[in-house]
């Protein structure tokens, strides 16, 4: 019987590896906008009766976020959703090698049959211990399933690290004006000289500060900003369900010890009772 720290790691694992994936293909849809798309330029109508081409990304572009947070997924995706099946399937393999039927037997019935049926057929201790079946202890949390464990934790760290840190750059880059002076002074190929931007709140800026000739332009930029936006709060399940995952490997990993720990004095409580009979 799975205990339910196992269960809900099987039903954890799926989701967490969805939403991963989900994250690394927004966070991709936004990188291959930005080497198509941005890498060419606007057509800006500034000033009255003039027009000049604004590049597509600024000459300060922060980006370090998004590789955060594709790492981060990658992480959750590769090392904690495929590494954790195949964590779980080793260890069931391992537990699956030990018979629980056969350890609850021997804890029951072993000390009568030392007491009991042995002394009757007329069995030395020695025959005794030859012909009793010692139960294998219940296996522990192997290694490959130790390392997973931690590695969840890591994991959820640097989907944590990531959130925060592509709140805070979003946040203190939020709100930048685009001074149409200075970017008709700067066309393509050249690229907008102040400021630091996210990608996102650059887009926000041209789309509400930057008037753009083509509605086709502006259309575009909408539908980038939903994705960039889309996975940018999409960090927020992406660390719960990493944080749900932890707490789950840990709590089964704790459960393989107890139980590992629980049959040693009950092994013990045999040999003992073994030892008076003879």
């Amino acid at each position: 019987m799975r205990s339910p720290s196992l269960t809900a790691l099987y039903i954890l694992l799926p989701i967490l590896m969805v939403d991963a994936v989900i994250e690394v293909g927004l966070i991709g849809t936004m990188v291959g906008f930005l080497h198509r798309r941005a890498g060419k330029w606007f057509d800006v109508s500034y000033p009255a009766g003039s027009t000049f081409r604004l590049h597509g990304k600024p000459l300060y572009p922060l980006v370090n976020q998004g590789h955060t947070s594709n790492g981060a997924a990658g992480t959750a995706l590769i090392l904690v959703g495929f590494g954790g099946l195949l964590a779980l399937w080793l260890q069931q393999r391992r537990v699956a090698k030990v018979s629980p039927r056969a350890n609850i037997t021997y804890d029951r019935v072993a000390a009568d049959i030392s007491t009991t049926s042995y002394q009757q057929n007329g069995y030395d201790s020695s025959q005794q211990r030859q012909q009793q079946q010692q139960p294998p202890l219940a296996p522990g949390p192997s290694a490959i399933f130790s390392s997973w464990v931690v590695m969840t934790i890591l994991s959820n760290l640097l989907t944590l690290a990531a959130l925060i840190y592509t709140f805070i750059v979003t946040h203190q880059t939020n709100n930048q004006t685009i001074d149409l002076a200075v970017a008709a002074k700067n066309p393509d190929p050249l690229m907008y000289p102040l400021h630091k931007w996210t990608p996102e709140n650059w887009f926000i800026a041209i789309l509400h500060q930057v008037p753009l000739i083509h509605h086709s332009d502006r259309v575009k930029i909408t539908q980038e900003l939903r994705v960039m936006r889309g996975w940018r709060w999409n960090l927020i399940p992406l660390f719960i369900l990493g944080l749900l995952t932890a707490a789950a490997a840990v709590a089964e990993w704790l459960a393989l010890r107890r139980r590992r720990r629980q049959q040693t004095p009950s092994l013990d409580h045999v040999r003992a009772k073994e030892g008076s009979a003879y």
